[in-house]
């Protein structure tokens, strides 16, 4: 993996497009904190890798229903420090 970039900000509080346009095919995307939100963002003008994972936990902290999300994959905590160790670069947004 090349790079792992954890969204920790509401898509919806900042202009993404920068963030998005950094992402590569290769790259992973984690959804932490309030960028689960992304969960329930339009998504149609950016080409993410898929699946966009998120970390379910803070997603039930924020009231968001991710169960049966097409191109989403929840994972644990553990998860997401096994994929930072991984990774060549983490890029926080």
């Amino acid at each position: 993996m090349a790079q792992l970039h954890l969204l920790t900000r509401s898509p919806f509080s900042q202009d993404m497009t920068h963030a998005f346009a950094c992402i590569g095919n290769s790259d992973q995307l984690v959804l932490m904190g309030d960028g689960c939100y992304l969960l329930h963002a339009k998504l149609d003008n950016f080409e993410l890798p898929k699946p966009i994972l998120f970390i379910d936990e803070d997603c039930s902290a924020r009231g968001i229903d991710a169960d049966n999300m097409a191109d989403f994959r929840s994972i644990s905590i553990e998860e997401c420090v096994s994929l930072s160790l991984a990774a060549q670069h983490v890029l926080t947004w």
